[in-house]
This record gives structure tokens, sequence and C-alpha cells, in this order.
């Protein structure tokens, strides 16, 4: 195995490390879902910051490291404009990497569901777009079939699609939780 590699990927889950690491949650095209860290990232001057953040698609050079591998370069490919300007939005992109980052195994490719989830992040950001619970039901439909937790003949939608998704991943999605607290938080202010 190479001591230094390339990829190209999603961001899809960072957590703070320490005082100034981060651990990042990339989806790739090859390489499936990888844990790397990003050390310096949280201090002022990185210049890995700014192209590391939630639903980035970034080419990322790693090298291999102790516990994890470590990013040592990064270049952004695509910026979702319109995604981080609207919180509908970025709710319903969290829902969808949220659920790819529960159900999907660590370092096991599956390349239909990357080109997935970059299409869906496309259309959440798409300002046309209107109907976004649709396009996560959708993905989450495809998500389920890709990765084998449902037969591909076999369909549901709905609050049975929620039920399953929570059935299989034994937790309840932060992301409804908040899609819940903001469609009543609408309600109240627009009713």
């Amino acid at each position: 195995m190479p001591r230094s590699f390339k990829i190209e990927g999603v961001v899809i889950s960072r957590k703070n490390l320490g005082e100034a690491d981060r651990l990042i949650t990339i989806y790739s095209k090859y390489n499936g879902k990888i844990v790397t860290i990003a050390k310096g990232i949280r201090r002022l001057h990185s210049r890995k910051a700014p192209h590391l953040e939630l639903f980035a698609h970034v080419q990322v050079y790693i090298t291999h490291g102790r516990t994890w591998d470590i990013i040592t370069e990064v270049v952004s490919i695509e910026k979702f404009v319109y995604l981080g300007s609207r919180l509908d939005r970025i709710v319903q992109a969290y829902a969808i990497v949220e659920q790819l980052d529960r159900l999907a195994p660590e370092r096991e490719s599956h390349k239909s569901i990357y080109f997935l989830l970059v299409e869906t992040l496309k259309r959440i950001d798409n300002q046309k777009e209107q109907d976004l619970e649709s396009v996560v039901n959708e993905f989450t439909l495809k998500l389920l079939w890709g990765l084998g937790f449902l037969p591909k003949e076999k369909v549901i939608a709905g609050s049975s699609l929620d039920k399953f998704l929570e059935e299989v991943m034994e937790k309840t999605l932060k992301s409804k939780i908040l899609l819940t607290r903001l469609n009543k938080e609408n309600s109240q202010y627009y009713g």
C-alpha cells in the first residue's frame, strides 16, 4: 500500500479533536467512507479550513498515520453556492450525509452511492428545486437499495421510510428532530 494517496470525495462529517485538529469523514469515489485527521485546521491561519466544510466536494491528498490517515493538502472541486444560504436546504443536506455516515461501512467502495450523493447535493443546491423532502426521500431509498438494506423491488415512502431507516440505524436521526423544530418555528412565525 502506498504511503500517500489522493481521493475525490464529499465531506460528510466533522468532529473537533484536541485543541486545533479535526476528524474529517469523507465519502470518496473509490474508497468509500474514510475517516481522516486534519491537523491544525482550527487555527486561524489554516489554509485547509475553508475547503473542508461540511458538504464540500474536494480532492484530498492523504498520508498514512498511526491512528488516522492525515490530510496533507486539499483542493475544492465544486462549491454548492445556494446550499448554505437557506436553513431548510442545510437541514435536508445534513439529513443525507447523516444517513450515509451512519449506514455506510468504512473503506467499502460504492461508486454509485458516491455519484448519488453528489447529484443529490446538486439538486438540493438548485434554487429551482422546490420539493426538498422528496429529493431526500429518493436519496434514502436509493441508499438503502445500494447498501443492501432493502430489496430493489421494494418501495416505501413517507413515515414508513423514516421508521424503517431508524430501525436499520437503531437511532433517531438528528436531522429529523431539527427539521421538526424548524417547521414548528416557521408555522408559529408565519402562521
